[in-house]
């Protein structure tokens, strides 16, 4: 009875979650790495990047959407495109696609090295970043300098008056 019930629960709860996504996030990826993203005439972004698609009640109960198509170019002028985005909602709310450079197009080795170079100015510019980041994490109050230390020293002589000295540490 317990199992039962538990079973039920469990599936109410899958069900409802289900339910409720309303968007799915594809990320574009393309190797060579760092083509430019188009969807149309819009630059997307470098990949990888990611898109949001808002998916209708009919897409939800169909298990798949269909998008508009996504391109791909590389510095070399280079291009890949797919016509629809087809996504299969059983696979998640998160899905990833992969542009591969057509062989067939002349200076493979013109992104190859815009990569290769992209790659080398990161990795100079790395500690420069860090640097930045840990100085925009330092207090903006100037720390307040530490007081000298001082030592002293009193004594009272035959006559009854009392005789100090101060040294500074």
């Amino acid at each position: 009875m317990k199992r039962s019930v538990f079973a039920i629960t469990a599936l109410t709860w899958i069900s409802f979650l289900s339910g409720c996504a309303t968007t799915v996030r594809v990320t574009y990826f393309s190797d060579p790495p760092l083509a430019t993203i188009y969807q149309g005439s819009q630059r997307v972004g470098i990949a990888p990047a990611t898109l949001t698609y808002r998916l209708s009640d009919a897409d939800k109960q169909a298990g798949h959407a269909s998008f508009q198509g996504v391109a791909a170019r590389w510095v070399s002028g280079a291009t890949a495109e797919i016509n629809r985005m087809n996504v299969d909602l059983s696979i998640g709310q998160n899905q990833q696609y992969t542009f591969f450079r057509p062989q067939s197009y002349p200076g493979l080795e013109i992104d190859v090295q815009y990569v290769s170079n992209y790659r080398r100015d990161v990795m100079n510019l790395a500690p420069l970043i860090l640097q930045q980041q840990q100085q925009q994490q330092r207090p903006i109050v100037p720390p307040v300098p530490v007081p000298p230390t001082y030592n002293t020293n009193c004594t009272r002589d035959s006559l009854g008056n009392v005789n100090c000295t101060t040294r500074q540490y």
